[in-house]
């Protein structure tokens, strides 16, 4: 009887087995189709975004060149009669290495043609040229690669017409670059893993091809080609002829299938083409596939599992104790607490062989910021795996937080260790150039404590401190770099860190004071003030004065530099307020803004809070940003700039020639004014060849309608030169140094009026 009923349960339970696996199987079929639907849907619209991006960057390439070329076209066309000093400004513009020929075609026949290696080139009649016809007609260009004349490369051409001060079109500029300079764009343009690009026209015609490898495997021409299959190809037909975007599917002869998408450009007919074999976009399907299988063999071995993880769950659970104890989440390296155990444990720690490193990546909360957190983690975790990949037998490594990690290495001679810091460098720059952030730049640093003999009584925190210390000391904010640890340097980060323990209650207290330094415009003979630079000093704790290259670099380094930026911002509108009510002169302020500030979502709606409160008219106000900080990230600067601008403040680019910036990326920040840095007024302005640099710079700057400020002027024959070149206006020592608001009001404001009262 009990036997008849142990058989019944049996056979219940395992009509309920069957059951369950069957539908179990049945979920599984009907999870996997739909995740293979999902993927390749998921795959093609990914395709079509990359390739949209893509397009957009070359694009960009094409509206650079174009725009260098209208601005040199806008400075040639000042001095027609002038060939010697056009043929000049294109010799002076085939150094930036934007183009390897530049040449102008005039109406009468006339041609200059300059070449980075051929020098002058003549003996051809360009105005048969279909390129020549369009830009006389008023067209810019873009012609398609062909055979240079003279080199027999793959060349590209574009053109521009040359304007007359009538209006009419006098001539053509062509600017000529190596058809390979496109193909590196597409390699720089944003990709993924086995993907490579290609430009065509919409005839199928290959204008463009991408050199990574098994790019040759696509056909010259997609319509005319033979296929195994080709899934879409009527489509993708008349979608080129519509312009408009799409995918297919295809497979040659002998290759594997392939993804192609493809997204019109905004030059001619031309689009561009991304290739991907399906068996890398679909592997995501395949591996998901797997796990289901997997997962159901793992489902009939569920019941012997549960009797070992209940025996095995005390054991567990004290290990996970111990490892969020001693073990970083996020990366599985060890935590600082660990590391510093680890340390006591090693005999040969004080035999002079020894170092301790800390690295971490300079203004990783800017990435953050930009990317988000999530990207930031990915980052952490892929700078661990570089770290790990890069210590040997008996060395250590754990997180201590966020990016910063600290190493223990041993090492013979301090240019061994040199090396493996550089090759620690060299594979995070390579990490970064892989993926989709390769436009961002990381900066790593290392700071360096080599352990001494005479150490043995000393504490292993203090060894990271020092290290530390070495890291903080680091200055080059432009570079990866690394410090070794030194006795002096300590006692300065000590007194960098007593500035930054005080600077939330300096502000609170007021101790930030507004300095001005007068702007003069100098085109009429008597000099007139037109503005000034609001500027920020430190009276530390009342005891002295501090300048602002003893303090803004660690501000913008740990993020303060936004808050003191709008406390600057508010110090300038109460004193524009106090001019305006007394009835009497005032003059517009410049106030500085960080790179930080233009990642600010309330960064807008906070200066209009500030400038209404105060009532100030916007056009009192003109905010000023680097040349470095435009260049590094111009499209965030741009928006700003422009959202600014449509609320009627100014907007400046200050220290310009300090770096470099291309004509195209000024032409597209839409910047009121440009502020040439005073380098160009040192040494440089000494020679003939320095002054010429001046004049051009002023020309082309003033050709793309800016207004033009030039810093640091202190003689007399500087401002008479700068009147010469149509320079509107100066700053510098020779008008006036930075000064108290009652020195400024006194010696410039209201010294025509008296008292000033």
């Amino acid at each position: 009887m009990h036997g008849k009923s142990h058989r019944g349960v049996g056979t219940i339970l395992i009509a309920m087995c069957v059951v369950c696996v069957g539908g179990l199987v049945c979920c599984c079929a009907g999870f996997i189709r739909h995740i293979i639907k999902s993927e390749m849907d998921r795959t093609q619209q990914y395709m079509v975004d990359i390739t949209q991006k893509s397009a957009v960057a070359v694009n960009n390439k094409i509206d650079g060149y174009l725009s260098t070329l209208r601005a040199l076209a806008s400075a040639i066309s000042r001095y027609p009669e002038n060939k010697e000093l056009n043929a000049e400004i294109m010799r002076h513009q085939l150094e930036l290495r934007e183009f390897r020929r530049i040449g102008c075609v005039y109406e009468n026949g006339d041609t200059y043609i300059v070449d980075n290696e051929l020098g002058e080139l003549s003996g051809v009649d360009f105005r048969t040229r279909g390129y020549y016809r369009a830009a006389m007609r008023g067209i810019s260009h873009v012609e398609a690669p062909f055979d240079d004349y003279w080199t027999e490369n793959r060349v590209v051409l574009l053109s521009v017409p040359i304007y007359s001060h009538e209006g009419g079109v006098m001539g053509v500029l062509c600017g000529v670059n190596n058809a390979d300079a496109f193909t590196r764009a597409l390699e720089k343009s944003y990709t993924m893993d086995g993907a490579y690009f290609h430009i065509i026209d919409s005839a199928g015609n290959m204008l463009f091809r991408s050199s990574y490898a098994n790019a040759e495997l696509f056909s010259a021409n997609i319509f005319t080609a033979e296929y195994e299959y080709f899934e879409g190809l009527e489509r993708l037909r008349e979608n080129v002829s519509a312009g408009l975007s799409g995918t297919a599917t295809f497979k040659e002869y002998g290759e594997s299938e392939k993804y192609v998408a493809y997204v019109p450009l905004q030059t001619n007919d031309w689009y561009i083409a991304s290739i991907i074999p399906t068996e890398l976009a679909t592997r995501h399907t395949r591996s998901i596939m797997g796990y289901t299988a997997t997962l159901m063999i793992i489902l009939s071995a569920t019941v012997a599992l549960l009797i070992v993880t209940f025996a095995e769950s005390h054991r567990k659970d004290s290990m996970e104790k111990y490892d969020l104890a001693f073990y970083d989440a996020l990366t599985g390296c060890c935590k600082k607490v660990k590391f510093i155990i680890d340390l006591a444990e090693y005999k040969n720690l004080y035999d002079g062989q020894h170092y301790i490193l800390v690295y971490d990546i300079r203004n990783f909360r800017n990435f953050n910021q930009i990317f988000g957190y999530g990207s930031g983690d990915e980052l952490i975790t892929a700078l661990s795996g570089i770290l790990r990949e890069n210590i040997g037998s008996g060395e250590q490594l754990a997180r201590l937080y966020a990016e910063r990690f600290v190493l223990l290495v041993s090492a013979r001679q301090a240019r061994e260790l040199n090396c493996r810091i550089e090759a620690i460098f060299e594979a995070v720059d390579s990490h970064m150039r892989k993926g989709d952030k390769s436009n961002y730049k990381l900066i790593s640093r290392c700071g360096i404590y080599r352990i001494q003999p005479m150490d043995g009584n000393g504490s292993p925190d203090a060894f990271i401190d020092y290290a530390n210390q070495a890291r903080m000391s680091l200055q080059d904010i432009y570079r990866s770099s690394y410090h070794y640890f030194n006795a002096e340097e300590y006692t300065r980060n000590s007194e960098k860190a007593r500035l930054e323990s005080r600077m939330h209650t300096a502000l609170a207290n007021r101790e930030f004071i507004l300095y001005l330094q007068p702007k003069y415009a100098i085109l009429d003979r008597r000099p007139v003030l037109c503005g000034a630079e609001s500027l920020v000093r430190w009276n530390f704790n009342g005891e002295k004065l501090i300048c602002p290259d003893q303090f803004i670099p660690d501000f913008e380094q740990n993020g303060f530099i936004a808050e003191l930026d709008m406390y600057m911002l508010e110090e300038s509108c109460a004193l524009l307020r106090k001019w305006l009510d007394r009835g009497g002169a005032c003059v517009p302020l410049a106030v500085n803004q960080s790179r930080v500030n233009m990642y600010n979502a309330s960064y807008l709606s906070r200066i209009l809070e500030i400038t209404g409160r105060y009532r100030i008219p916007h056009e009192l106000l003109d905010f000023e940003i680097t040349e470095s900080a435009m260049t590094n990230d111009a499209g965030q600067v741009r928006e700003q700039f422009r959202q600014l601008r449509a609320l009627g403040f100014s907007t400046s680019v200050d220290d310009f020639g300090n770096g470099f910036s291309s004509l195209s990326t000024l032409r597209d920040i839409e910047a009121d004014t440009i502020k040439i840095d005073r380098y160009f007024f040192n040494e440089a302005f000494d020679s003939p060849e320095g002054k010429y640099t001046v004049e051009t710079i002023i020309s082309l700057v003033k050709g793309l309608r800016y207004r033009v400020i030039a810093e640091g002027i202190e003689t007399a024959e500087q401002v008479e030169f700068l009147r010469h070149c149509e320079c509107d206006g100066v700053q510098g020592y020779y008008f006036g140094k930075p000064q108290p608001v009652e020195a400024f009001e006194r010696g410039h404001l209201y010294r025509d009026e008296g008292d000033g009262k």
